[in-house]
């Protein structure tokens, strides 16, 4: 297991930018054809 020691700026950033893409991915997960991608989310 990797263990990430991170300054409280660096936290943050990452945060944001995984909550960002997440937003997206489920975007993404809703105009696709592909069924078993929409029953994952």
């Amino acid at each position: 297991m990797v263990k990430l020691e991170l300054q409280d700026e660096e936290r943050d950033t990452l945060a944001a930018v995984l909550d960002s893409n997440l937003f997206g991915l489920s975007d993404e997960i809703s105009h696709t054809d592909t069924r078993n991608y929409k029953d994952l989310s």
